[in-house]
C-alpha cells in the first residue's frame, strides 16, 4: 500500500512511540488451581501465580528459556509445564511452591503438556513422534511415553483425559500451529473429537465439524457440557460450550474485537480461564459472565536489557572500496567499517536502533551511500569518513533502498518504491531522472540488479515484463531502457565486465538451473590472417605505452563503452557450459577469466574458467565445503571476496589462499529498541509487499496500535514471535510465518531414529517393548541382523529396560553410532543382540513416506486387479517432478488408467510442468523396424496418455491446489477427495535487522475467471472423508472410491 497518510503517521508514531504508548505485559497460557482460586500464566517466558480475585502476581520460575503452557495437578501441589530450556520443547513438573523443576521428556522434538490423568499419576501432553503430532501420556515417576492417539497424517493435540479417566478429548487440525489466524474458515479447521478409553477398539466420537476453527475443549463430566473457543461464522473467536446430551451448542462470550484463546480449567474443568485482548479472564459457568483477572505485574529484569555484543562475523551485507583499502559491513542493522588487511578493530559508523543497509562506496574510497529507516521509511544517506559527517539525501515519504555510485562520482541510481530508480544528481544534489518499470521486489532481493558501465554512461539493470519474466535492459539516462537479453525465464544481476566490452548475468531456467550468460555490447571485428603480424606488432606498441604509462595511471582515462543496440540479444550467449548452477559469477579486469560460485563437485565452491577459450581450464579455488555468496573483486583482480557463514572471507586468486578477515565489533544492542524495529519492519513489509493491496479489508494501521503496547515488555525470542504471529494472523491470510535465527538442537544430543515402531498397547498394558514394524531399507532392517516385526527388545547399550524406563534419553547423542539391542522372539525367549547405527528424523520419514506409498499402490494393485497404477506426488518441487516423470514411464507402461494423488502436498512450484505432461494428447506415432508403435510425446518427450483421477484433501495446499485447479479445468479428469486448504498465495522471505526471518506472501493467485483462491479451497467432484478412525485402521475409503471410479470410466477391458 502506498498510501500517504499511512507513511505519515508511521513516522510521527516512530518518533514519539514511546511517549504516546503506554507498554502492556504479555499474558499468555492461563491454568487454574482444582479449588479455583489461583491462576497460573506465562509472561516474560516465566510462571507466575496470581489469586483468580486479581492482585499481585508471584513468580513461579526464573529462567533465560521460555516456560510456558501450566496445567495444575488434581490435588492442586504440583504443575505440569513446557519449555525450551535444552534447545528444544520439553516437559516439566515443579511444585506450586516452587523449587527446582524436574525434566519429564528427553526428546529432540517438541513437547507440549496439556493436562493430567485423574489419579495425579501421569502426564498429558502431544509430540511428534510417529511421523504427526499424536497425544501421549507418561507416569510422572518415569517410563517410556505411550501414544493414546495414532494416524500417520492426521496430528492430534490439546488432549485432556476426563475426570473418570475413562475418555479422552482432543483436536485434530492445523490450529496446532495456526490458531492465531483470525476469522479462519477452511478444511484443515480444527474439530473437537471424544476417544473411549474404555473400547478395546479405536472408538471415536467426532464432538464438533463446523468450518471455522474449535479449538482447546474443556469437557465437564458432570454436566455433560464440552467448553470450547470457535470462531463460527468467520467472527472474531468466542468461548462456546455443547451440550452432549441434546447436541445443542451456544455461544457464552461476544467479543468482536480480539477473540478468545487458550480456553484451560481446573483439572475437574468446571471452572474456566482463558485469554483475551492479552487480559486473563476467569468464568465459573455457574455464576455468569466472564471477568478479567487485574493482575499486578512488576518484576526485575531475567535478562539484561542491553546486551553487550561482540561480534567476529554476523556480516548481513558488505562493499569494498574502490582502492580495495576499505570494507564497510552491516551488522545487526549498524554500518562498521575494516581495513581490508589484518582488520583488528571494526569502527562502527552509525549508532541508532533502526536499521542501515545497502551500504556501498563512492569512487573516492571516502564516500558511504546507504539507506536508513530511522525517519519512519527508508531514506538514503552519505557518509564522509573523512570528516565522519552524514547527510541525509532523500526526505520523501516512500522507501528507497540500494543506491549504487557511478565510477566518475556524478550520479547515484537507487530504487524508489516497487516501480522506479531515481537517478540522483551529485554535483548538483537534485534527482535528475527516473526510470520507470516494473522492480516488483527487486529492491528487497538479495542481489544488487544495476550497473554502471566503466565510462559511467550507461546503466544495466533488471526489469521485469508482463509476464513477470526478468531480462537485462540498458540505458543510456537518454532515452527508454532496451531489452538485451529477450529471454523467457528469469534474467538476474547484470554486471558490465571491467573493460566494457561485456553485460554479464544470472539466468534461472525452467530446469531450475542458474547459469552464467554474457551479452557483446559490440560485434567482434572480422579478422584476416594475413592481419596477424600486423596485430602482434600493436600489441606490442601497446604494451610498451602501458608500461611507461604505468606511474601516471591516475592520469589514464577510461576507454569509452562501446554498445551496438542493432540485434544485441543475438550476441547473448553462455559463459559457462556447466552441467551444476553457477552464483556471483565476476568477469576480472582483463576480461579472460570467470571466477564463479558452483557446486560442480556435490559442494558450494569458487571456481574459476577461463572465458574466450575452447579450454575453460576449470580450476577450484577453495575448499571448505561451505555455502558462500556475495562475491566482489577486487579493482586489480588479485582478490575475490565473499562472505561465508558470516564472516568476510578474501582470497588470493593466483595462489588460491583464503584468508578470514577477523575482526571485533562491538555493539550495545537495547532489547526493546531492536524489539521495536523488528516490529515495525513487519508491519512495514506487509504494507508495502503484502499480494492484496487492500489487505483483506483489515485496518493494518489500527492492527499496528493493538500489537505495539505489547512490544517492550517482552524478554524471550518467543513472545515476541507470538506478537508477530499474532498480527500477521488477523489478516486471516495463508503463507505467513516468523522463524527464529537459532540453530536448534545439537546433533551430538539429538534423539538417534533407528526405523521400528513399538506396539503401544503392549507397552502401557504390559511395559514391554514389542517392535510391531520394521520400515524397510531403515538402519534396523539393514543391520547384519536385522530386527523383525514381533521382536522384544530387552536392553539398550547394555541397559535394561522396562515399565520404568524412559527409552529416549538412551537414543540422545546416538545418531552414526553404534547402538545395541537386545533382542528376544518373546518376552521370555533367548536373547541376542543386534547393532544398529542410529540416523536422524529425516531419512526415517523420507522412508514412512515411501512405505506409506507402496502401501497405496499395493491397494490400487489389488482393488483395479492389476490394471490401474498408482502415483503420489509428494511436493512440487523440481525433484519430484522428476520423480512424476519416471513413474509416468516405469509405474504406467502396462497400465489401463492411474490415480494421481497429491494428498498432503503442501506446494511448490512445479504445477505448470506437470499439467503441460498431463495434457498432451497423441498426434502421431512412431515405430523401429515393425516393433510396437508409440507416440511423438512419449518417444521425445513425457507424456501420460490414459485415462486419470486425482485425489485431493485438506493436506493439498498452494501449489498442489493450483493443479486440482488446472486439472478441473482442462477436463484432466474426475476429482475424488476433500475441499483443499485453501491457502494460495506465492511467497519469499524477508530477513529482519537481528536474522530473525518472516515469510512474505506477496503474489496473487486466480482461477481464469479471476476467483482469488487465497482463502477458496478447490472442491472435489466426489466427496468422501477419510475419518481418523479410517487413518489408524489402515483404511483410505477416498482411495478406494477413486479406483471405483476410474475403473468405470474405463469400462470393461473385455469390451
Amino acid at each position: 500500500m502506498k498510501r500517504l497518510s499511512t507513511i505519515l503517521i508511521v513516522i510521527m508514531t516512530a518518533l514519539t512511540l514511546n511517549a504516546q504508548e503506554e507498554s502492556k505485559p504479555f499474558l499468555r497460557y492461563p491454568a487454574l488451581s482444582p479449588d479455583g482460586e489461583t491462576v497460573c500464566f506465562s509472561c516474560k517466558g516465566d510462571l507466575w501465580l496470581v489469586s483468580s480475585e486479581g492482585g499481585q502476581a508471584t513468580r513461579l520460575t526464573v529462567h533465560p528459556a521460555d516456560d510456558i503452557m501450566p496445567q495444575f495437578s488434581p490435588d492442586g501441589r504440583m504443575i505440569l509445564f513446557t519449555s525450551e530450556r535444552y534447545d528444544n520443547r520439553d516437559i516439566y513438573i515443579i511444585p506450586v511452591t516452587g523449587g527446582e523443576p524436574e525434566r519429564l521428556t528427553y526428546y529432540t522434538g517438541s513437547d507440549y503438556g496439556t493436562g493430567w490423568t485423574p489419579d495425579g499419576d501421569s502426564v498429558i501432553f502431544y509430540s511428534l513422534r510417529q511421523f504427526n503430532y499424536d497425544v501421549f501420556k507418561m507416569s510422572i515417576n518415569g517410563g517410556t511415553p505411550v501414544a493414546m492417539t495414532g494416524g500417520h497424517w492426521d496430528g492430534e493435540y490439546a488432549g485432556k483425559v476426563s475426570p473418570d479417566g475413562k475418555k479422552l478429548i482432543f483436536n485434530n487440525g492445523s490450529g496446532r500451529y495456526r490458531w492465531w489466524k483470525a476469522n479462519f474458515a477452511g478444511n484443515t479447521n480444527s474439530d473437537i473429537w471424544m476417544l473411549d478409553r474404555t473400547s478395546e477398539e479405536f472408538t471415536l466420537d467426532r464432538i464438533t465439524s463446523d468450518d471455522g476453527h474449535d479449538l482447546w475443549p474443556v469437557y465437564d463430566q458432570a454436566s455433560e457440557v464440552i467448553y470450547f473457543v470457535a470462531n463460527r461464522d468467520s467472527t472474531v473467536a468466542n468461548l462456546w460450550k455443547k451440550d452432549l446430551n441434546s447436541g445443542a451448542e451456544s455461544q457464552l462470550t461476544d467479543y468482536s474485537d480480539d477473540g478468545a484463546q487458550w480456553l484451560n480449567s481446573n483439572p475437574r474443568m468446571n471452572k474456566l480461564v482463558f485469554e483475551q485482548n492479552f487480559n486473563i479472564w476467569y468464568f465459573d459457568p455457574t455464576q455468569g459472565s466472564p471477568r478479567i483477572v487485574d493482575i499486578e505485574l512488576t518484576a526485575d529484569y531475567k535478562n539484561n536489557p542491553v546486551k553487550q555484543m561482540t561480534f567476529d562475523g554476523y556480516i548481513q551485507e558488505y562493499d569494498i572500496s574502490p582502492d580495495g583499502e576499505l570494507a564497510v559491513l552491516v551488522i545487526r542493522g549498524e554500518l562498521f567499517l575494516i581495513p581490508t588487511d589484518e582488520p583488528e578493530f571494526a569502527r562502527r559508523i552509525t549508532n541508532t536502533p533502526q536499521r542501515e543497509k545497502h551500504p556501498c562506496f563512492g569512487p573516492d574510497s571516502k564516500t558511504i551511500y546507504y539507506v536508513s529507516d530511522r525517519t519512519g521509511n527508508y531514506d538514503v544517506y552519505s557518509y564522509d569518513l573523512a570528516g565522519k559527517n552524514e547527510i541525509r539525501m532523500t526526505s520523501t515519504p516512500q522507501n528507497e533502498a540500494k543506491p549504487l555510485c557511478s565510477p566518475d562520482g556524478k550520479r547515484l541510481v537507487y530504487y524508489r518504491e516497487l516501480d522506479k530508480v531515481i537517478v540522483y544528481d551529485l554535483e548538483n544534489n537534485v534527482e535528475s531522472d527516473t526510470i520507470i518499470g516494473m522492480f516488483i521486489d527487486l529492491a528487497i532481493e538479495p542481489h544488487v540488479e544495476y550497473d554502471f558501465s566503466p565510462d559511467s554512461r550507461y546503466l544495466t539493470l533488471t526489469m521485469a515484463g508482463e509476464t513477470y519474466e526478468t531480462n537485462i535492459f540498458i540505458t543510456d539516462f537518454e532515452s527508454e531502457p532496451v531489452n538485451v537479453s529477450h529471454y523467457t525465464d528469469q534474467c538476474f544481476r547484470p554486471r558490465f565486465s571491467g573493460d566494457g566490452e561485456l553485460v554479464y548475468f544470472s539466468r534461472w531456467s525452467r530446469d531450475d538451473l542458474t547459469s552464467t550468460f554474457k551479452i557483446e555490447l559490440a560485434p567482434d571485428p572480422f579478422e584476416f590472417e594475413e592481419d596477424r603480424i600486423d596485430s602482434l606488432l600493436l600489441d606490442m606498441e601497446k604494451e610498451e605505452k602501458e608500461k611507461k604509462d604505468e606511474g601516471d595511471k591516475d592520469q589514464k582515462a577510461v576507454e569509452p563503452t562501446k554498445i551496438d543496440f542493432e540485434d544485441i540479444h543475438k550476441r547473448v550467449s553462455r559463459a559457462l557450459d556447466l552441467d551444476a548452477s553457477s552464483h556471483y559469477p565476476l568477469i576480472t579486469a582483463d576480461g579472460e577469466s570467470i571466477i564463479f560460485v558452483a557446486g560442480i563437485m556435490g559442494k558450494p565452491e569458487i571456481w574459476s574458467a577461463c572465458l574466450e577459450e575452447d579450454d575453460p581450464d576449470l580450476t577450484q579455488l577453495t575448499h571448505s565445503g561451505q555455502p558462500k555468496s556475495d562475491l566482489k573483486l577486487s579493482a586489480d583482480s588479485k582478490y575475490v571476496f565473499f562472505l561465508e557463514g558470516g564472516k568476510l572471507k578474501k582470497l588470493n586468486i593466483k595462489d588460491k589462499k583464503v584468508e578470514n578477515l577477523g575482526f571485533t565489533a562491538e555493539m550495545d544492542v537495547v532489547v526493546d529498541r531492536e524489539n521495536r524495529q523488528k516490529f515495525q519492519e513487519t508491519w512495514w513489509m506487509f504494507d508495502e509487499y503484502y499480494y492484496d493491496p487492500d489487505l483483506h479489508g483489515v485496518d493494518w494501521d489500527r492492527i499496528r496500535e493493538k500489537y505495539s503496547p505489547l512490544v517492550d515488555e517482552v524478554e524471550t525470542e518467543d513472545e515476541f514471535n507470538q506478537i508477530i504471529l499474532e498480527m500477521m494472523g488477523d489478516l486471516g491470510s495463508s503463507h505467513i510465518n516468523i522463524y527464529s535465527r537459532g540453530g536448534g538442537i545439537k546433533k551430538e544430543l539429538s534423539t538417534a531414529w533407528y526405523g521400528f515402531h513399538l506396539d503401544q498397547d503392549e507397552l502401557d498394558e504390559n511395559g514391554l517393548y514389542r517392535i510391531s514394524l520394521v520400515l524397510p531399507n531403515s538402519p534396523a532392517a539393514l543391520a547384519d541382523t536385522p530386527l523383525d516385526t514381533g521382536d522384544y527388545l530387552l536392553a539398550i547399550n547394555g541397559q535394561e529396560i522396562n515399565r520404568e524406563t524412559n527409552i529416549y534419553p538412551l537414543f540422545s547423542g546416538q545418531i552414526d553410532k553404534k547402538t545395541i539391542f537386545t533382542v528376544a522372539k518373546g518376552p521370555d525367549a533367548e536373547p541376542y543382540d543386534v547393532t544398529v547405527k542410529g540416523t536422524e528424523f529425516g531419512p526415517i520419514y523420507d522412508l514412512f513416506y515411501d512405505f506409506w506409498v507402496e502401501e497405496r499402490r499395493r491397494m490400487v494393485d489389488s482393488l483395479s486387479d492389476g490394471r490401474l497404477a498408482y502415483i503420489h506426488i509428494r511436493r512440487m518441487y523440481p525433484d519430484a517432478l522428476e520423480k512424476f516423470k519416471l513413474e509416468i514411464v516405469n509405474q504406467t507402461q502396462d497400465k489401463e488408467g492411474v490415480v494421481l494423488d497429491v494428498r498432503y502436498n503442501g506446494g511448490g512450484n512445479i504445477a505448470v510442468h506437470l499439467l503441460g505432461i498431463l495434457i498432451k494428447e497423441p498426434y502421431i506415432y512412431r515405430n523401429f523396424a515393425g516393433y510396437p508403435v508409440t507416440s511423438e510425446n512419449k518417444m521425445r518427450s513425457k507424456a501420460l496418455e490414459k485415462p486419470s483421477i486425482l485425489l485431493i484433501n485438506n493436506g493439498s495446499g498452494s501449489n498442489s491446489e493450483i493443479f486440482a485447479e488446472g486439472y478441473r479445468k482442462l477436463g484432466l479428469g474426475k476429482i475424488v477427495g476433500e475441499r483443499t486448504a485453501g491457502g494460495v498465495i506465492g511467497t519469499a522471505s524477508y530477513n529482519l535487522i537481528d536474522g530473525t526471518r518472516i515469510r512474505r506472501p506477496s503474489w496473487g493467485c486466480y482461477t481464469t475467471d479471476m476467483e482469488n483462491l487465497e482463502l477458496v479451497p478447490r472442491y472435489p467432484d466426489i466427496t468422501v472423508e477419510n475419518m481418523l478412525t479410517d487413518i489408524v485402521k489402515g483404511r483410505d475409503p477416498q482411495l478406494e472410491r477413486a479406483v471405483r471410479e476410474l475403473l468405470n470410466q474405463i469400462g470393461d477391458k473385455t469390451e
